[in-house]
């Protein structure tokens, strides 16, 4: 058991040295925020977390867009790793530490982008702070009242997985199991029937890049600990959400969505395209919450990337 014990602290303890050698934190006129920069030059490409994550999924939810001529800016939101809570908890608090975190790197404007949870503050961005924004990509975003109802069977996982030595034992698992954790991911974050999913995970399974954005995206939720916070209010904040004015979004926006997203139902995307007056929304069919990971992947990237080639201004 002390062998145990042992490896788990060691793994705890290496995660924190890297996920703090991977970023820096600079004080903003809202409090002190983490973040990292990918890329020397060009225009700012800021990123969204969803939840649980940090500034490491913002890196790896835009893996396939780095290197293309702008920079890339992930953030640890608040409540996040090392951003603190007491930033902004609400959607419109979070808008205005990220203009300040813009601010504070002194760069003018920016497209900005967001995942799941972090849909709704690169909402919030177009309309509190619309002189910062070139554009908006949203992936499978939250823009309605939201709580997620996970099946029966599920309960047990979602209570587990928040804490640090079940993350600890799934994260040695889903090396030695690949096949087993993606039908597991499949399965929670989606609709599709088991033929679908049985046909998707033979799919991944012969796709290094997408099995290794899987082991990625599960290490973006390691230590859980240091993003419970975030999380959780994360999650109170989406309750509260009645409608959100999209409808003064000016910015150009992309939403892209899958159909059978079990996480954020596509409903949420759709909402967004009928009242923002420049959205355009990409359907994924078969897509589901992990958009990167989907049939589809390369095709989502590339019409990002045209996306931002058109809109992004240093």
């Amino acid at each position: 058991m002390s062998g145990k014990l042992a490896g788990y602290i060691r793994w705890k303890h290496d995660h924190v040295d890297a996920l703090n050698a991977g970023a820096q934190v600079i004080d903003t006129a809202k409090g002190p925020v983490e973040y990292a920069m990918v890329g020397d030059e060009g225009p700012v490409l800021a990123v969204n977390h969803g939840g649980p994550g940090g500034y490491d999924q913002g890196l790896v939810i835009t893996c396939r867009l780095q290197n293309h001529g702008f920079r890339v800016l992930a953030w640890s939101r608040p409540g996040y790793l090392r951003t603190p809570i007491s930033d902004g908890r609400t959607l419109s608090e979070q808008a205005d530490v990220l203009a300040a975190l813009l601010d504070a790197l002194n760069i003018e404007k920016a497209a900005i982008m967001g995942a799941s949870a972090g849909g709704p503050i690169t909402l919030a961005m177009g309309y509190t702070h619309p002189e910062k924004v070139s554009c908006l990509i949203s992936e499978c975003g939250v823009s309605l009242a939201y709580g997620k109802q996970f099946k029966t069977s599920q309960k047990l996982f979602e209570h587990l997985m928040f804490n640090d030595p079940f993350m600890w034992l799934y994260e040695q698992y889903e090396r030695l199991a690949p096949e087993s954790t993606l039908r597991s991911f499949i399965k929670l974050e989606s609709t599709l029937d088991k033929e679908h999913v049985e046909a998707l995970v033979k799919s991944i399974e012969a796709d290094p890049e997408r099995v290794g954005l899987m082991l990625d995206m599960i290490g973006t939720m390691c230590p859980i600990s240091l993003r419970r916070e975030g999380m959780e209010n994360d999650m109170a904040q989406m309750a509260l959400i009645d409608t959100l004015p999209v409808e003064k979004i000016t910015a150009p926006l992309l939403l892209v969505h899958g159909d059978h997203d079990a996480d954020v139902p596509i409903a949420h995307a759709r909402y967004v395209a009928e009242h923002a007056p420049h959205a355009e929304l990409m359907v994924i069919e078969n897509g589901y919450h992990l958009l990167g990971m989907s049939d589809q992947a390369q095709e989502i990237a590339d019409r990002e990337l045209s996306f931002l080639q058109t809109h992004l201004k240093a």
